[in-house]
């Protein structure tokens, strides 16, 4: 078999959850076709069917609410996810959206450590516009108190006092966050998938493609609601139980009690 690796590197809200839950789910199908998509195993990836938590200690990112008991992700996770894909002799897979987060010197240090000569980077994009409902979504989720209109202005008009806005264009400045992958892997290891809402099973069929896969594969699977949208009613009742959280209580509490619940 060749030696190759592919790199899921973002974006955020176009389907990764989806994608990552059919490869997690046919993980033993696709090592029967030469293709390794490892297994992360411990904290919140228990219950991730990506591979955030190596994608958090590369950024150094915190999982949570810093300095309100959010935690940084030890390095130790990405470099043994690193000699997995490293050892394999087919195609291995590292898939996480918060790849795209990855600054120009955090993709340097990636690429000294992952091995194969044949990397292929894979980006999946939808419009904007699409993003921006599910993006606030996410932040609410994350405990955020703002109602829809008000954070959209803000996001808009570029109000640096708010951590999402800075945190949203981390992710969503597309050209940006391409360009510095293709500086690191060359244009020729870079693809762009544009996902395409009238067709939902593209993306799996996409990624048949690009693992050398059977037509059909991958495919949707129950997701079991880990990360749904929500209904407005619902985002509402979240919005309200974010107003009457004691952040003093910190980030354990809420994703026990609100986030997870």
């Amino acid at each position: 078999m060749t030696k190759r690796i592919v790199i899921h590197a973002g974006f955020f809200k176009t389907g990764t959850t989806a994608l990552q839950s059919s490869l997690a789910a046919n993980r033993e199908k696709l090592l029967q076709n030469g293709v390794l998509y490892p297994a992360l195993t411990s904290g919140n990836a228990a219950r991730s069917t990506g591979q955030h938590r190596a994608a958090w200690a590369i950024k150094g990112r915190h999982w949570g609410w810093e300095g309100e008991g959010g935690k940084k992700t030890p390095i130790k996770v990405w470099k043994k996810l690193a000699r997995e894909l490293n050892s394999y002799d087919g195609t291995s897979l590292f898939s996480s959206e918060f790849l795209a987060e990855l600054l120009i010197e955090d993709v340097q240090r990636m690429k000294k450590r992952v091995k194969a000569d044949n990397v292929q980077i894979v980006f999946t994009l939808r419009p904007l516009v699409k993003m921006l409902p599910s993006q606030y979504q996410q932040s609410v989720k994350y405990g955020m108190r703002l109602d829809y209109e008000n954070w959209l202005q803000r996001v808009l008009n570029g109000d640096d006092s708010m951590v999402q806005n800075k945190t949203f264009w981390e992710r969503h400045d597309h050209p940006g966050v391409i360009k510095r992958w293709v500086d690191v892997y060359g244009a020729e290891n870079v693809t762009l998938v544009v996902v395409d809402e009238s067709q939902p099973n593209l993306i799996y069929e996409t990624f048949n493609d690009i693992l050398g896969l059977p037509g059909g594969l991958l495919g949707p699977v129950e997701e079991k609601g880990l990360n749904r949208s929500l209904t407005w009613e619902e985002i509402c009742l979240l919005l309200e139980l974010n107003k009457k959280y004691d952040r003093k209580l910190g980030w354990g509490e809420y994703a026990a009690m609100i986030r997870n619940g």
